[in-house]
């Protein structure tokens, strides 16, 4: 069994008429012309490739005589030589014949005239012209055995075979996309994983974090240290992994021991959302410059939920001086870590905290 790889160098069809022809050439410069029904050559298209797996076999008996031709004996001498016709001769005779295949269609559609009887070249319709086509294709007319798809099915897949061999023998490289040389070929874009997908902190950074217990907010992003009377600076945390707020340590000192805590205002804000409650150091020390309790306020609450500040979040609080004189010296500022998502809900509603550990009646 032998196997050719041809690439399709024309396709010959004629409007109305039901078979066409492929023409097709290897790289030997041997041709192929393949008559087929149109039917099977409508995606065919000139540079498609053509596989070819063909055997000739003795048969086993002589084969039976031809039947003997109506008209008259034809001498030799005046018989076509296909072997010496040019193939300019053999496409205009194929036209031809296709042409005349589709004017005996459309006159045979149409009643006669005359009750005669045309000749038996002008009788065949599209399926016994297709027969021959399948005959000298080797092609079986009707479905065959079990046997026989059995025997087609393992063809096909020698066949396929055959192809992938024949395009890594001859041009198969030549079928990549051509690249840089030298750079590699893009085989897809799905990225081998690695374990760290959808990571967006080291778990020994998260577990640091979440054991340290607490949040300082200490990067200034507007203002300065000492605030003066009538200004402000808002403080924010660096980036962390997710956590829950609870209640906020903030210890200051006025200049001149001052106690006008009263005129020093607090405000939360996550990102730019500012939360839902304003404090101010009275809350935090009395007259005499003491800690009240324990000293710790909670977050605000966010639209009336308990705040829970995301790992692209960033907390942040605003310390304004109200008043006209005590400059505020320094700031120490941080956030203990909520027990749960009720934590120090409440503590924001006025009852005694209990983010910090240790709650106050």
């Amino acid at each position: 069994m032998a196997t050719q790889v041809y690439r399709v160098s024309r396709v010959l069809t004629a409007a109305g008429s039901p078979v066409a022809r492929v023409q097709a050439m290897n790289e030997e410069g041997h041709e192929a012309r393949l008559e087929l029904p149109a039917l099977l050559v409508q995606r065919i298209a000139p540079g498609h490739v053509l596989v070819l797996n063909w055997s000739i076999h003795a048969l086993p008996e002589p084969l039976a005589p031809a039947a003997v031709q109506n008209g008259p004996p034809v001498a030799a001498d005046q018989a076509p030589l296909t072997s010496a016709a040019s193939p300019r001769a053999v496409d205009d005779a194929f036209m031809d014949l296709m042409s005349r295949v589709r004017r005996d269609s459309s006159a045979a559609s149409a009643p006669p005239p005359i009750a005669t009887t045309p000749p038996a070249s002008q009788t065949r319709s599209g399926p016994e012209i297709n027969d021959e086509f399948n005959k000298l294709l080797g092609r079986a007319q009707t479905k065959g055995s079990r046997h026989e798809q059995l025997r087609t099915k393992q063809n096909l897949k020698f066949m396929a075979r055959e192809i992938v061999a024949e395009m890594l023998r001859s041009n198969g490289a030549q079928m990549l996309p051509v690249t840089t040389p030298g750079a590699l070929q893009a085989c897809g874009t799905v990225m081998p994983t690695n374990g760290c997908e959808n990571l967006l902190y080291a778990p020994i950074t998260t577990q640091r974090f979440y054991r340290s217990g607490r949040t300082d907010i200490d990067v200034i992003l507007e203002g300065l240290i000492p605030v003066v009377p009538g200004s402000a600076v808002l403080l924010a945390q660096d980036a962390r992994p997710p956590w829950p707020t609870g209640c906020y340590s903030l210890r200051y000192r006025l200049a001149n021991n001052g106690n006008n805590h009263d005129e020093i205002q607090i405000e939360w804000f996550l990102d730019d959302e500012l939360l839902d409650t304003k404090h101010y150091g009275s809350e935090i020390y009395n007259n005499d410059g003491t800690v009240i309790k324990d000293g710790l306020l909670p977050i605000p609450l966010a639209m009336g939920q308990h705040c829970c500040v995301g790992g692209n979040n960033r907390l942040r609080a605003r310390i304004r001086h109200t008043g006209n004189n005590n400059q505020i010296e320094n700031i120490r500022l941080f956030v203990h870590h909520g027990k749960g998502i009720q934590c120090c809900s409440s503590c924001s509603m006025g009852r005694s905290c209990d983010c910090g550990g240790q709650a106050k009646a």
